[in-house]
């Protein structure tokens, strides 16, 4: 390890030892700790796709109305196992399509379309990084929540979503900026607030490998062998994420023709203090990309 490895390893690896040992109790108990990465839904898989399909369902309700799938032909783009996919589906949509580039996810969305008891179900499709397998104008709704900082080739996604939408359409879009503290995704490892601000990423991914190898770290489902043992050959080069900032996707709306509707950004949750600095800074250009949690886009056509 360099001295910025070092540094990093050595103000994480006592936060992680903290975190896991009390997550040793508290995952059968499903039980929350307050700290980066403590997820217990994060060591069983099923655990996991049940919080995420929670966690979706709600970002929806707190944001959008019911009403604006209804009677809708919806896109679910980055669909994952289909949670949403299927709630856009229960709340009245005319047609749903679920998209993914993980074919693990959309084989469990097929396999549950046929023990769901549904007059109109969605259907689902592997789809390729580039492009959107459908004809122009074919939907009215298009719906990317927790996807869009995983999109590496996002403005020639955005012309195809711009193709795929219908004239009076709209996209909704839920997303957390890259500078968000935790906007690496390195949680488990990196429980430290806004570290790919100060570190590089060779330095992060060389703290994750010696973080993950700890006998402290508990492995998470997506880091387990078929018999629940910790992987030893994973590797580690980064969050997968684009590093896409606000001021960078707005502008990127602009130069594709889209035109944002509804530009939404929500403050930190938590102490009544953190609230209050999150909701001043993220008024502020220069700090609002780091004191912004998430976003909710609507996006439509500009003409």
């Amino acid at each position: 390890m360099n001295v910025a490895e070092h540094i990093c390893f050595l103000i994480n690896k006592p936060m992680v030892i903290s975190r896991d040992k009390h997550l040793i109790d508290a995952a059968a108990k499903m039980a929350t700790i307050n700290m980066a990465g403590s997820n217990p839904a994060t060591f069983d898989k099923e655990s996991y796709s049940d919080w995420r399909k929670d966690e979706q369902i709600q970002q929806y309700d707190d944001h959008f109305p019911r009403s604006t799938v209804s009677g809708k032909r919806v896109l679910d783009f980055g669909c994952g196992d289909g949670a949403l996919s299927f709630y856009a589906a229960q709340l009245g949509a005319s047609r749903v399509v679920g998209i993914d580039l993980i074919e693990g996810d959309i084989l469990k969305a097929k396999a549950r379309v046929l023990v769901e008891s549904m007059d109109n179900p969605p259907t689902f499709q592997l789809s390729g990084k580039d492009a959107i397998p459908f004809e122009d104008s074919s939907f009215d709704v298009i719906l990317c929540f927790d996807v869009l900082e995983h999109i590496f080739d996002y403005p020639k996604i955005m012309l195809e979503w711009k193709r795929v939408l219908a004239p009076e359409g709209r996209i909704l879009i839920y997303w957390q900026p890259y500078f968000h503290p935790y906007g690496h995704h390195l949680m488990s490892y990196i429980p430290m607030p806004w570290a790919h601000v100060i570190f590089s990423d060779r330095t992060l991914a060389t703290t994750c490998k010696a973080i993950y190898h700890m006998p402290e770290y508990q492995p998470r489902y997506w880091e387990q062998d078929e018999k629940g043992n910790k992987m030893t050959d994973r590797k580690f080069s980064g969050g997968g994420v684009n590093g896409l900032t606000i001021s960078g996707f707005e502008k990127a709306v602009s130069q594709v023709g889209l035109k944002l509707l509804r530009n939404e950004p929500h403050p930190f949750s938590g102490p009544r203090s953190i609230r209050a600095l999150s909701s001043m800074a993220m008024r502020l250009p220069l700090l609002r990309e780091f004191f912004t949690a998430y976003l909710i886009y609507e996006i439509g056509h500009a003409i």
